[in-house]
C-alpha cells in the first residue's frame, strides 16, 4: 500500500467499525497524522475498493466527528461521488443522519439536487427510506425540487409505495408537491400505495384527494384481499 493511500484506508475502517466513545482520542491525533503523512497535493481522497469514499462511508455510519475532520481539509470535495454516483449528502439523507446532512449543507459546496446513476436525488433517497427528518431538512433547503427519477417517480410516489406514512405527510405539507403526479406507467402515488397494500398511506392520500373509502366496492375488495384494476376502482371521487 502506498503511503498517500494509507489515510483513506484508515478512515474507511474508522467509518465502518469505530465506536463513538473512541472518537475523542482519535480526533486529537488524527489531524497531526494526516498533515505529516499527507503533504499538500499528495493526499488522494479516491473511492475505495468497495466503491465508497471515506467521507461517504463515515457519513453512512453516522460518524459526525470523522466527517468534521474530513471537511476541515480544504482539499476534500464534499460533493464527490462514489462508484454508484452517490454523494455523502445522499447517504446522509438516506440513512437519516440529520447532523451530518446539516454539516454538509453548511459547506455550501454540495449540490442538494445531484442525482446518482439511477437518477435519484438526496430527497428521493430520504423519502424512500422513510427518513422524515432529513426529508424535512432537504425540503427547507433553497433550490430543492421534488423532481421525478428516470421512471417518473417522485419522492412522494416512492414514500407512498413504501408505506412511509410520516414522510408522506411531511411531503404533503409542501404546497409545490403534486399529489397526482404519476410515474411513466401511469401509476399515481395513491395507486402505488393501494397496489402495495399501504392502507395507512391510502387513508392519508384519500383525504387529500377527496376519495370515498367507504364505498361498497372498496369494502368488498378489502374483504377479498385484492385491489381492483383501473376499470373498477373501489372509491368514489367526491
Amino acid at each position: 500500500m502506498l503511503l498517500p493511500d494509507l489515510p483513506n484506508e484508515i478512515l474507511a475502517l474508522i467509518g465502518r467499525y469505530l465506536l463513538a466513545e473512541s472518537l475523542c482520542a482519535l480526533i486529537s491525533h488524527a489531524a497531526i497524522y494526516f498533515s505529516s503523512t499527507s503533504p499538500s497535493g499528495t493526499f488522494k481522497r479516491q473511492g475505495l475498493a468497495w466503491g465508497w469514499t471515506p467521507l461517504s462511508l463515515a457519513t453512512r455510519h453516522g460518524h459526525d466527528a470523522i466527517v468534521e475532520l474530513l471537511l476541515s481539509d480544504p482539499r476534500e470535495d464534499p460533493d464527490q461521488r462514489d462508484e454508484e454516483g452517490e454523494t455523502a449528502l445522499l447517504w446522509a439523507a438516506r440513512c437519516g443522519q440529520a447532523p451530518i446532512l446539516r454539516r454538509l449543507l453548511a459547506t455550501n459546496r454540495v449540490n442538494p439536487t445531484r442525482q446518482n446513476h439511477r437518477d435519484q436525488t438526496p430527497l428521493y433517497g430520504a423519502a424512500s427510506r422513510g427518513q422524515t427528518l432529513t426529508t424535512r431538512l432537504l425540503l427547507d433547503t433553497p433550490g430543492i425540487e421534488p423532481n421525478p427519477n428516470q421512471s417518473g417517480r417522485t419522492p412522494l410516489w416512492i414514500a407512498a409505495a413504501q408505506g412511509r406514512v410520516s414522510t408522506v405527510e411531511c411531503l404533503l405539507a409542501v404546497p409545490a408537491i403534486d399529489i397526482n403526479r404519476s410515474d411513466d406507467s401511469g401509476s399515481s402515488p395513491f395507486l402505488a400505495a393501494a397496489s402495495n397494500g399501504r392502507e395507512e398511506v391510502v387513508a392519508v392520500l384519500a383525504k387529500e384527494i377527496q376519495v370515498d373509502l367507504h364505498g361498497q366496492l372498496w369494502q368488498d375488495s378489502i374483504s377479498m384481499g385484492c385491489w381492483p384494476r383501473s376499470n373498477a376502482w373501489p372509491w368514489t371521487v367526491k
